[in-house]
């Protein structure tokens, strides 16, 4: 059994194994109830409990819920679209794929007279045989 002590600015600190095992962290709120032996610390909901029947009626969907076959290709079509606009390409580095060079530095390394671009370490400029 831990114990603790009233501060001067009358705060009582929980012991650490307490606070852990409960995931009470700064700023928890706590009700306090007087009982016959001494006091009763219940943290407070931020919500009271609801169940789905009480708030139901506040949901604004008027329309008919949509099949799981109807969201599985809704899902699928998103997927594509998205691909389109390069934001879930596959990987670059997956097997069989080389990455595409792009921008002005691959339009210029095909153009006679102009060279390769040279990295800042020598070995990478090195041609292996």
């Amino acid at each position: 059994m831990d114990t603790t002590r009233l501060s001067t600015k009358s705060q009582i600190v929980l012991p650490d194994g307490i606070r852990v095992s409960r995931a009470w962290g700064p700023a928890t709120e706590f009700r306090v109830e007087e009982t016959g032996d001494g006091i009763f610390l219940r943290p407070t909901t931020r919500f009271p409990d609801t169940r789905l029947e009480d708030v139901a009626c506040y949901l604004r969907f008027r329309r008919k819920p949509k099949t799981d076959a109807q969201m599985r290709a809704f899902i699928g079509r998103e997927v594509i679209r998205r691909q389109g606009r390069s934001r879930f390409r596959p990987c670059s580095s997956a097997p069989g794929r080389r990455r595409r060079e792009t921008g002005s530095r691959a339009r210029n390394e095909g153009r006679a007279g102009v060279e390769p671009r040279r990295t800042g370490h020598a070995h990478a400029n090195q041609k292996h045989g």
